[in-house]
């Protein structure tokens, strides 16, 4: 073994600090610091231990949020000390709240084992790279954990049947206004956060809300049409969720939600037409194939105007591209203004005639799996939430009529407007009908008789469980 000399048992000593000895963290070596040594520095547990230290801890400081004038996020460039404290952060790049963010690490940040040249501990620069991913997520770490907390406790399904108190639901609204603050777009947050202001009847707010959030997944829809990625990302299930949050929302603030509703049922025809609900599910490529022949006759419409062989005019081309969605009744209107000579394109017929050759092959397929039954009946819903029940017995009866539709489909309407007419006088009030699907929970105020919490909350769900029965919202709700 070899022999340890007095020398460097001195230099250990004063390297290496005694428990409870003062750091002085701060304290930044600017002589004999080394760029380079024989044994690097490293972090307790390595670089998955740091990587779980700044996930723990790192808060990112909401005045940095969307600043993209700072590029430097997670690139450190610091001393770590012959004692292992790491200091002298180089803020360069950092946004100053960011830079002040990290300097609050590093004070509490552990020991390191200090860089050694010839197995003497020396004061070393360190240079490395935390992933975007982990210091500069979605969003910010205390607001994704918030999120994630907040998944498991909201259930728009669940029933309060003694009500919600008015101090919970207003707790929450401050924790998922925090989070929309971030990112407006989660539809986990930002349907219930409606759903809540209606309750506490906050309903120009629920319909802000719901509006930002979908005008932020619209712009990503457009952005991905021509991108695959929108079949490993897009779930359409949820999506049909919040555009029904927002009709809901919309006819409870205004008492008038005809567009939001028109909207709604864009959104299921255009699923109605792909006859899926996830596109990240396998074994859609002749599903994605159809949708995108949808987009490009929608785009040749819309966008070749004013060519020749094209004379549509404003509101025709804005009735064709409205809310940029692909439903049937876009692929009627080309049809329509192809039929009256107001387009006349080659690649356009081509595409009526693959799409038709696709619709023979598509009637072939085995009968109708349970989600894509249920999407007809989300569409007779929101025509019922929109006209009535005589317009859902007008719909059902002419989808019964119809030679190309399957007795698989037939014979679910056919249950469905039975049981509407079932639960006709529970339904009549249309108000409460409304107001129990905008709304999260029945709310109570402090200090409110128990009996009267649970006859308002009785009444409530009566409503929302007769709608229940009827159509398929507690498969759409289901998380």
């Amino acid at each position: 073994m070899k022999p340890i000399s007095l020398i460097s048992v001195l230099a250990l000593l004063l390297a290496v600090p005694s428990h409870g000895q003062d750091l002085n963290r701060d304290s930044v070596p600017t002589a004999n610091v080394y760029k380079d040594a024989e044994e690097f520095p490293i972090y307790p547990g390595g670089t998955d231990g740091l990587k779980r230290f700044v996930e723990k801890n790192f808060i990112f400081p909401a005045e940095a949020w969307g600043d993209t004038t700072y590029t430097n996020v997670g690139k450190l460039r610091f001393i770590v000390r012959r004692d292992g404290v790491a200091c002298g952060l180089d803020k360069e790049g950092m946004h100053p709240a960011v830079y002040k963010e990290w300097q609050r690490l590093f004070s509490i940040m552990p020991l390191w084992e200090p860089g050694r040249i010839k197995g003497f501990p020396v004061d070393v620069e360190c240079h490395i790279s935390i992933s975007p991913g982990t210091v500069s997520p979605k969003l910010p770490f205390h607001i994704d954990r918030k999120m994630n907390n907040l998944k498991k406790r909201i259930d728009v399904n669940k029933k309060y049947n003694k009500g919600m108190d008015k101090e919970e639901a207003e707790n929450l609204v401050k924790e998922m206004d925090e989070i929309v603050f971030y990112n407006p777009e989660v539809i986990e947050i930002f349907v219930p956060l409606a759903r809540l202001s209606v309750s506490l009847n906050e309903r120009d707010k629920a319909v802000e809300v719901v509006q930002n959030g979908l005008e932020g997944l619209n712009k990503w829809l457009k952005d991905k049409e021509r991108s695959p990625s929108l079949v490993l990302y897009f779930n359409a299930k949820d999506y049909m969720s919040a555009v029904l949050a927002y009709a809901l929302v919309c006819d409870a603030a205004e008492g008038e939600g005809k567009k939001a509703y028109e909207y709604a049922q864009y959104v299921i025809d255009g699923r109605i037409l792909l006859k899926d609900i996830e596109t990240k599910k396998s074994g859609n490529d002749a599903n994605e194939t159809y949708r995108r022949l949808m987009i490009e006759k929608r785009n040749i419409a819309v966008l070749g105007s004013g060519t020749r062989g094209n004379t549509l005019n404003g509101p025709e081309r804005e009735s064709i591209y409205r809310y940029g969605w692909i439903s049937g009744k876009t692929m009627d209107d080309i049809d329509a203004a192809m039929k009256e000579g107001k387009i006349d394109n080659p690649r356009l017929r081509q595409i009526n005639t693959q799409l038709k050759e696709m619709d023979e092959e598509r009637r072939k397929n085995p009968p109708m799996g349970k989600d894509s039954l249920y999407l007809y009946g989300l569409r007779a819903m929101v025509i019922d939430l929109a006209e009535g029940q005589d317009a859902v017995d007008r719909y059902v009866d002419d989808m019964c009529q119809r030679e190309e539709v399957g007795k698989e489909l037939k014979s679910y309407l056919s249950k469905l407007s039975e049981k509407r007419r079932k639960y006709a006088s529970v339904l009549e009030d249309r108000e409460a009908v409304v107001h129990s699907l905008a709304s999260y929970a029945p709310i109570n105020e402090e200090g409110e008789d128990k009996s009267e919490c649970k006859r308002r909350a009785d009444e409530f769900y009566k409503c929302r469980d007769a709608m229940k029965a009827v159509y398929p919202l507690e498969w759409l709700w289901k998380r």
